[in-house]
């Protein structure tokens, strides 16, 4: 059985349009409401059999104009939170110069692997979350799934699945530089045990497959 499996960013939330950080608890602007909608409506004519969410705030209110549309009723799951922050960042500013100094300790000792700053997700951590998340997809018993979650855990997501199993460190700094996730953004991924088919080049393909990333067309 192939699966396809719809990624939906959640709306604008008031962390991205003020940069305070909020964590788990910032909700969706206004604007991202608008955009909450008009993801719904997108996702409601590519059809899907189950909605999962992250239980964020801000993901948890754009699944739910989603299920509102289309009728099916959010299962929530941990495995697809946005990367866990220190504590320390909390209710305060990416530019000052404190916060921004832990932001880029963070990022260049991911090389490490195994280097954490304080309380934070780090890369061992997300290294086995992502994992799960795939396993979890690629054994759950429906065809088409849409999983409503955030833009770095999408972009650490697809560099794990560049990289498989040996996904590095350094694979994870490339991936944060290189796939950016804008706001109710949609990623298609299709996933395959046993390939159909093979490539012209004349290899098999891999079970993960990037059909489409950051689909906004529903936004105009």
């Amino acid at each position: 059985m192939e699966k396809h499996i719809y990624f939906v960013r959640h709306g604008e939330s008031e962390t991205n349009a003020d940069g305070l950080y909020r964590g788990a608890s910032a909700h969706l602007t206004e604007k991202g409401r608008a955009q909450a909608e008009e993801v719904a409506k997108r996702i409601e004519r590519i059809g899907v059999d189950a909605l999962i969410a992250s239980p964020q705030v801000r993901t948890k209110e754009t699944a739910d104009a989603i299920a509102k549309r289309i009728g099916l009723p959010i299962e929530e799951n941990d495995l697809f939170i946005e990367r866990g922050r220190p504590t320390v960042m909390h209710g305060r500013r990416h530019e000052e110069p404190e916060i921004s100094a832990i932001c880029r300790e963070i990022f260049e000792r991911y090389a490490s692997e195994t280097h954490r700053h304080s309380d934070e997700e780090n890369f061992e951590d997300l290294k086995a979350r992502l994992g799960k998340a795939l396993a979890f997809l690629a054994a759950y018993p429906v065809e088409r799934i849409c999983v409503v979650t955030h833009g770095v855990f999408l972009g650490l997501l697809m560099g794990r699945v560049l990289a498989g199993a040996a996904f590095r460190g350094e694979d994870a700094q490339r991936a944060l530089r290189t796939f950016m996730m804008g706001n109710t953004g949609i990623t298609h991924f299709a996933y395959s045990a046993e390939p159909p088919y093979r490539h012209p080049m004349g290899t098999t393909l891999n079970e993960w497959r990037l059909i489409n990333w950051n689909d906004q067309a529903h936004l105009g």
